[in-house]
């Protein structure tokens, strides 16, 4: 669709931003496995998940703008972490959270406690009819409840690294006059949504393989992630590759000659 060496581009930046996201669930896994442990020794940790999310999401949008360009898109000198930068900066100096940073860290904070209450009443009910306890066993019962946690908190990062990512990559190649339009590819597989897929519903058809003009507030609003748990991208198309002019010369690619499946509500 774009040439053998851009597709291999998108591919190596897929992998790293896998990578990424292995790195932070193991990250995360070993702090639950901390707080279980206290919390079956008696003790009475402080619960907060902010601090990874905060290097995660930095190391998303830093990784996303020091991956070698794509081959067939000039890049000009160009500031493109300077944002980031500025928030990570203030961040590391006042400690001040950014507010969807918040919002997640609070949300998988709630799902773990509610997960490790549900621990300590089985756990004082067991006691008080007699049931013993080893400290291994304990240990494994509250690693069991709290799998939801983990799961949400990767569901969580799966879907904010592909957001990060993309607008990392948007913005650095927006600054360049090279860039015309952007691509966007979903990873097609058993997990391919309605809204990321080329199929046609009754509502629309997917966005998989539709060209979006730079500037247009659609493009903005579809960079990917679009749902949750979206491993979508979006990716530069200059017409000084025929390859891509032939792309963004097809008016049936066009996003807006597409009625495309809505967004699902309150997506932002």
């Amino acid at each position: 669709m774009i040439g053998i060496e851009d597709a291999r581009w998108i591919w190596r930046c897929a992998k790293k931003q896998e990578t990424l996201e292995s790195q932070w669930m193991k990250k995360f896994k070993e702090r639950i496995q901390q707080y279980n442990i206290a919390i079956v020794k008696g003790e009475n940790p402080v619960i907060d998940f902010t601090d990874i999310l905060m290097e995660h999401f930095y190391n998303s949008s830093k990784q996303a703008s020091a991956d070698k360009q794509m081959p067939s898109v000039r890049l000009a000198k160009v500031k493109s972490l300077a944002n980031w930068q500025k928030i990570w900066d203030y961040w590391k100096s006042k400690k001040k959270v950014p507010k969807k940073i918040k919002k997640h860290a609070d949300e998988i904070k709630r799902e773990y406690l509610k997960k490790t209450k549900q621990y300590t009443d089985r756990y004082s009910r067991d006691f008080r009819e007699g049931k013993e306890f080893t400290q291994d066993f304990a240990i494994k019962k509250i690693e069991d409840l709290t799998d939801s946690s983990y799961a949400r908190a990767k569901t969580i990062v799966r879907t904010e690294t592909t957001n990060y990512y993309n607008k990392a990559r948007k913005e650095l190649y927006d600054q360049s006059t090279d860039v015309t339009h952007y691509l966007f590819l979903a990873i097609r597989d058993m997990a391919t949504t309605k809204w990321c897929t080329e199929h046609r519903t009754p509502e629309g058809r997917g966005r998989h393989g539709l060209v979006y003009e730079k500037g247009d507030p659609l493009t903005e609003r579809e960079t990917p992630a679009i749902h949750w748990n979206c491993r979508s991208e979006m990716v530069p198309l200059t017409p000084l590759n025929p390859k891509h002019a032939e792309l963004i010369n097809d008016t049936l690619r066009q996003r807006k000659n597409n009625k495309c499946t809505p967004l699902p509500r309150g997506w932002e």
